[in-house]
C-alpha cells in the first residue's frame, strides 16, 4: 500500500483525482470534474 505524502492516506487514482488538495492547482488550471466517472468519460477511448 503506498501512502499519499501530501495526505496520509492510500493513494489512489480517485484520491488523486478527486480528493487530494496537491493536485488542486492542476485540476483547477485544466478545468477538470470532482467526479471520478466524469473525468474518465472526458477521454476517448474509442482511438
Amino acid at each position: 500500500m503506498i501512502i499519499c505524502t501530501s495526505c496520509g492516506v492510500t493513494l489512489t487514482v480517485k484520491h488523486i483525482m478527486t480528493e487530494c488538495r496537491a493536485y488542486e492547482e492542476e485540476k483547477t488550471k485544466h478545468k477538470m470534474s470532482t467526479i471520478l466517472y466524469e473525468i474518465i468519460g472526458q477521454s476517448d477511448l474509442s482511438a
